[in-house]
């Protein structure tokens, strides 16, 4: 159980912690470092996978399969580091405007991306990508727009 104060778990944290099955992470975590529980029986565990992706909670750890078009459920307050990087078809990007924190590089050398929708305000926007790098200069950000998931 990572408790409500935490806001940060590092890269690897608990990577190949080979008997760690179940992880509850409060919401307030914003930024999770890449392969923060790789190797885990969770992250082992195919049930607790859906279409691709990896969520622990309402955070999106890690995502196998991607479309050219990816939604990310209503609901998820945070996207781990990496997550998206290098995916080199993906071309658009929806998040609801749950999510609170994106982490570095989230969508490093993603070339074909050129539009990412956010159901969230502006300043939401401004305050989660701050410190993010690797969205593309060319990606047309949607703001404000009511996402269905």
């Amino acid at each position: 159980v990572i408790p409500d104060k935490v806001t940060l778990i590092e890269n690897s944290a608990f990577s190949n912690c080979s008997a760690l099955s179940e992880i509850i992470i409060s919401d307030s975590v914003t930024d999770i470092g890449y392969s923060a529980f790789q190797n885990t029986a969770y992250y082992m565990n195919t049930e607790n996978w859906e279409n691709g992706t990896l969520y622990v909670g309402n955070h999106l750890v890690a995502a196998k399969e991607v479309t050219e078009s990816f939604t990310v459920k209503q609901g998820t307050v945070s996207i781990a580091q990496q997550v998206f990087y290098n995916r080199k078809n993906l071309t658009s990007v929806t998040l609801p405007d749950s999510i609170k924190g994106l982490s570095w590089n989230s969508f490093g050398n993603c070339t074909a991306l050129t539009k990412i929708i956010f159901g969230g305000s502006t300043e939401t926007w401004k305050s989660i990508t701050k410190k993010v790098i690797g969205i593309p200069a060319r990606a047309i950000i949607r703001l404000n727009v009511q996402t269905e998931n």
